[in-house]
């Protein structure tokens, strides 16, 4: 008996000597520099989960007639979609949560894959302008937004909608059209279509487009420069939509629950910003020259100073996936043809940077 209780005695006193267990470390995100070798320019990334990632760009331009850029990451493997549209650059790629994925670009294109079957067909357009944005809201309503480069007088934007059969140009009135030399993004946000673009009196307050399924009008802001793409979500904190733009300044404008726009005062001037994305949960997150990429939070705008070096490229699309990973592609999009197509993501782990 003393034996045993002298035993139970020493297991406890060297349990009770034993260090504690190490807690298991926490996975912490990380940014990482996916691509460098891509000859075209990378201009859009969208997805549906960290698995289901799509980034569109330019053709090869040392590869004329080649086709567009476009990849997608299916969470093992990136697979490169061939798109056969032979010289086109792709601008912008968007889709149904569980559905197709558009993409459009130069010379009036717009494909679309195929969830079902992995097919892609590119569909039949009313013009070959420049498509800078495609909206699909469902597989009966499809936006594309555009017009020519360049373009020095009225009657060169567009603004498309796919109906389930064709495309076909939407019930715009012209005075509210040609408004915008060029229309460049489009989102839908608790019903309401808002498109933005550059708009043709430099001397007065820019507007945006505003469609409420009936009519068209022009919702005013306090902004006087370009905005180039707009981005919202019904569950993210307010201000719950905004727009980004500029030029040799960047310019930022959000929405407030009634409707009006205010232009963001920062403390210090924006570099030109390209793209921005509204996740549902999460940072809002703008991006633009100089590889900068910006969050809010707490209703600030803050540069993020950890990202890869890409001070030579610029930003021109962003995405953040519903798992908190943040994506931003882009290249020398400001060359003529653009180049130099790179890609950054945060999120934990690593992944594949071998381009198909």
């Amino acid at each position: 008996m003393k034996f045993l209780v002298a035993s139970l005695l020493a297991a406890t006193l060297c349990t009770a000597c034993e260090p504690n267990p190490e807690p298991p470390a926490v996975a912490t995100a990380k940014w990482q520099l996916l691509f460098t070798e891509q000859p075209g320019a990378f201009l859009s990334v969208w997805g549906t989960s960290k698995d289901d990632v799509w980034i569109v760009g330019a053709a090869d331009p040392s590869a004329p007639g080649s086709q567009p850029a476009a990849l997608h990451w299916t969470g093992k493997t990136w697979q490169r979609i061939a798109v056969p549209a032979p010289g086109a650059d792709l601008w912008w790629v968007s889709g149904l949560p569980k559905g197709d994925v558009w993409m459009s670009g130069t010379k009036g294109a717009i494909a679309r894959w195929k969830r079902a079957d992995g097919s892609l067909v590119v569909e039949k357009t009313p013009g070959t302008q420049t498509l800078f944005g495609v909206l699909p809201v469902s597989d009966q309503e499809v936006w594309a937004v555009g017009g020519d480069v360049g373009c020095p007088t009225v009657g060169c934007p567009v603004v498309w909608r796919y109906d389930g059969k064709q495309w076909a140009p939407a019930d715009v009135p012209q005075d509210l059209l040609f408004k915008s030399r060029q229309w460049f993004k489009a989102w839908r946000h608790k019903g309401i279509l808002y498109i933005v673009g550059t708009w043709s009196d430099d001397k007065a307050p820019n507007a945006i487009l505003r469609y409420d399924g009936k009519t068209w009008t022009a919702a005013p802001s306090d902004v006087m420069r370009t905005l180039l793409t707009i981005s919202g979500n019904e569950a993210a904190s307010e201000p719950a939509l905004v727009a980004v733009g500029g030029s040799n300044e960047g310019v930022l404008t959000q929405m407030a629950a009634d409707g009006t726009w205010t232009k963001y005062v920062p403390k210090k001037k924006l570099p030109m910003l390209n793209g921005v994305f509204v996740p549902t949960k999460g940072n809002p997150v703008a991006v633009g020259a100089g590889g900068t990429l910006f969050e809010r939070k707490a209703g600030v705008w803050t540069e993020r100073l950890d990202l890869p070096d890409v001070t030579t490229d610029d930003f021109h699309s962003t995405w953040v996936s519903p798992e908190g990973e943040i994506w931003a592609v882009g290249g020398q999009i400001l060359t003529t043809p653009a180049i130099d197509g790179m890609a950054v993501r945060l999120g934990v782990g690593e992944i594949s940077t071998k381009l198909p």
